[in-house]
């Protein structure tokens, strides 16, 4: 279908083609590593904009311009053997949207996969596509988006969720994009950074306009508007294309995968940027009020995702922060969230993922290892085109004191450390021992790795939870874990969970006085008093005195604690004012 020159626009791959010549080289998710039972739509959108949608994501713009009578296309090419028309999840939905399935032949021998699918105005028995606004999701005004109008480098994507430049290494600008309404007073508008490249210099560029997205003629970056426009570069403060301080409390070019920027127009007319949920103070003073907000994907920055909804109340968007569901059983050991700048977080650092490169790596658990106390990780993704494997240790770095920047691999750390390469034992450069465990390249995903520091100070590596035997003899005290996620890992995930959690649960499980029962009647258990906060609480939480205590030592949310058992009836849970 590819080849057909008129009247025809086809994602392939993971390109976009019009009339047989490529139009889009990056395009959303590639079609060429679906597999059976994965969706492929396709919506011609009333604007007359074309968007594909892959398991129900809107993958973006993808072509603008299309004639109304268009019909939906399957190219069932190569691999392709079998697909079939699926009703929409979303039963108000428009049963217009084209919408295919893969499935199996009778054998059970082919892998199916839907390779091209489109939209073409010829005359053929194809399912006409009817024009829609939206199909999978609901575009209240009142949430915060990116704007579809933006700068000719970038794409918006994920439901207006996520911004990127997509030939990153071709393009260092073009790529401003806006929110879709103004911002209200006190309303935080926040993007957390997902991908940068090497290439350039500089970063995310970040501000407010009182200019509308149709309004604005896009420029190469948004510092150059000479009106109406304030936007925070590295360090420096421009207000209508002038400097006015090169000395602003933060510095953008500083940020990393993971970090999140936001601005906020507070009540008294003064902008306020924030960084990693820092308020940063003052920038400017008297800004007007329906102000947009502005993300210029500048240099190295090439994706950025929002945050929160405007809409969404603080204590909604701190509780999905703080417990991100689904919660474990028990309080899960963490990351520490001073990580390599490859690294993105995810699941409340309980997800760590290398989002490019094969170094710059490093994941830190959040708290030193108490003795016996196991800090395992479970391998959730591997990317073979990258040699080289994981590795795990024990290191005398304390990241969340150190200022300096964190070294690019495990063998660079400064401080005493001692890991497992491959199958031998290292302390920093120094091999102590040969041929030790199971070669970690022969790894793969699903796979567990835990180490363990003994009452005899010894480090012990266990491998799906099989003991290696000791590794290393003589160890200091405060110890913390260390993951370096090198070469083909590029995602793991934390698989244990925190001693001390793990022996009061126990505690508390084997005692008849305190655990769970039916309520009430004779020779039945009682419920235990609500005393103390539970261990599962936000990032931002120290708890303290039993867990009775509860302080926010960092940030303004992230703040959430709940009690550690359910309400009995007519019982009061209080705290002091």
């Amino acid at each position: 279908m590819t080849n057909v020159r008129s009247g025809t626009w086809m994602m392939t791959g993971n390109g976009i083609m019009h009339n047989g010549t490529s139009i889009v080289d990056e395009y959303g998710e590639s079609l060429d590593r679906l597999k059976v039972g994965d969706r492929v739509g396709v919506l011609r959108k009333e604007s007359g904009s074309l968007h594909f949608f892959v398991n129900g994501e809107d993958q973006g713009p993808a072509a603008a311009g299309i004639p109304p009578n268009v019909y939906g296309v399957i190219d069932l090419y190569g691999q392709a053997a079998q697909a079939t028309i699926v009703q929409p999840n979303n039963p108000d939905a428009s049963p217009h949207y084209f919408e295919t399935g893969s499935s199996l032949l009778p054998e059970n021998k082919t892998k199916v996969v839907v390779t091209e699918c489109g939209v073409s105005d010829g005359n053929g028995s194809f399912l006409p596509l009817a024009m829609a606004e939206s199909y999978f999701y609901d575009t209240d005004s009142s949430d915060l988006r990116f704007h579809s109008l933006c700068g000719k480098n970038a794409r918006v994507s994920n439901n207006g969720l996520t911004a990127s430049r997509a030939n990153a290494m071709g393009e260092f600008n073009a790529a401003i994009v806006l929110s879709n309404r103004g911002l209200k007073d006190n309303e935080l508008f926040e993007v957390v950074i997902e991908r940068m490249v090497d290439r350039w210099s500089g970063n995310i560029e970040a501000g407010v306009t009182t200019i509308r997205p149709e309004d604005l003629v896009f420029p190469n970056t948004m510092t150059d508007m000479d009106h109406d426009t304030y936007m925070l570069s590295g360090a420096s403060i421009h207000i209508g294309g002038g400097t006015v301080t090169n000395r602003y409390n933060c510095n953008l070019d500083t940020l990393t995968c993971g970090s999140r920027v936001g601005m906020m127009r507070k009540s008294d007319g003064s902008l306020h940027y924030f960084v990693n949920g820092e308020d940063q103070g003052v920038a400017a003073l008297d800004v007007p009020s329906n102000i947009y907000a502005v993300v210029d994907l500048y240099g190295q920055c090439a994706q950025v995702t929002i945050t929160r909804f405007g809409e969404m109340s603080m204590i909604s968007s701190q509780l999905i922060d703080s417990l991100s569901l689904p919660v474990p059983t028990h309080l899960s050991h963490r990351f520490s969230s001073s990580v390599g700048k490859n690294i993105l977080l995810k699941n409340n650092n309980l997800v760590a993922t290398r989002i490019r490169h094969y170094t710059h790596g490093l994941v830190f658990s959040s708290l030193p290892l108490e003795i016996d106390e196991v800090f395992e990780v479970r391998i959730e993704e591997l990317r073979p085109k990258w040699t080289g494997s994981l590795m795990i240790g024990v290191t005398k770095l304390n990241i969340e004191e150190e200022c300096s920047p964190i070294p690019p691999t495990i063998s660079a750390i400064s401080a005493e450390t001692w890991f497992v390469a491959g199958s031998n034992v290292k302390k920093n450069n120094t091999v102590l021992r040969e041929n030790y465990s199971i070669h970690f390249s022969r790894l793969s995903s699903g796979d567990r790795l835990g180490v363990r520091i003994t009452p005899e100070r010894t480090l012990r590596l266990s491998v799906n939870g099989e003991d290696m035997g000791v590794a290393a003899l003589n160890l200091p005290k405060k110890l913390w874990a260390v993951v370096d996620l090198y070469g083909s890992v590029e995602t793991v995930s934390v698989s244990s969970r925190r001693k001390s959690v793990s022996s009061t649960s126990e505690r508390v499980s084997s005692n008849g006085d305190e655990s769970f029962g039916d309520l009430g009647g004779e020779g039945k258990r009682k419920p235990p008093r609500i005393v103390s906060f539970d261990e599962r609480c936000g990032k931002n939480i120290e708890l303290s005195e039993k867990n009775r205590r509860a302080k926010r030592v960092n940030g303004y949310n992230n703040g959430i604690v709940l009690s550690n058992h359910p309400l009995l009836p007519d019982k009061r849970f209080q705290v002091p004012e």
